[in-house]
């Protein structure tokens, strides 16, 4: 008899060990339901060539803008006749950006014979702090 419950318990183990490696939901790598796919990005090369940051110098003469960008470095633009200036009520040029240092703003450019030649500037948030006096007191 107990030879009978030993045989009889070993197949109920075998029969339970089978039916439990057997399980239709195992988590497997291809077995998503969902599948990911990235967002697509709203304009690749749009975003790759608008920059924003804080106006630094306006250099008339040389046809130079400089501004700091989120990471903190300084970058310079070539300014050309056909580059448009918005988001002031100044007439559309280099020169209505004069004494506007400090402002946030949005240049579009495009590289030119390897250099940063804006296409667009716009004033998206206007400085009302002068600028500060280089001599000391």
């Amino acid at each position: 008899m107990t030879g009978k419950f030993i045989s009889v318990a070993t197949i109920c183990a075998f029969m339970l060990l089978i039916v439990s490696c057997q399980r239709d939901g195992a988590v497997h790598a291809g077995n998503d339901v969902v599948k990911y796919a990235p967002r697509a990005a709203e304009s690749a090369q749009n975003a790759a060539n608008d920059m924003k940051g804080e106006l630094l110098r306006v250099d008339v003469p040389k046809k130079l803008i400089s501004l700091r960008v989120e990471n903190g470095m300084e970058q310079t633009f070539k300014i050309t006749d056909d580059t448009v200036v918005k988001g002031l009520s100044a007439p559309p040029a280099i020169r209505s950006l004069t004494g506007k240092e400090g402002s946030e703003v949005t240049v579009a450019w495009e590289d030119v014979n390897g250099a940063k030649t804006a296409t667009n500037v716009e004033v998206t948030q206007l400085s009302t702090a002068r600028p500060r006096s280089r001599r000391y007191r």
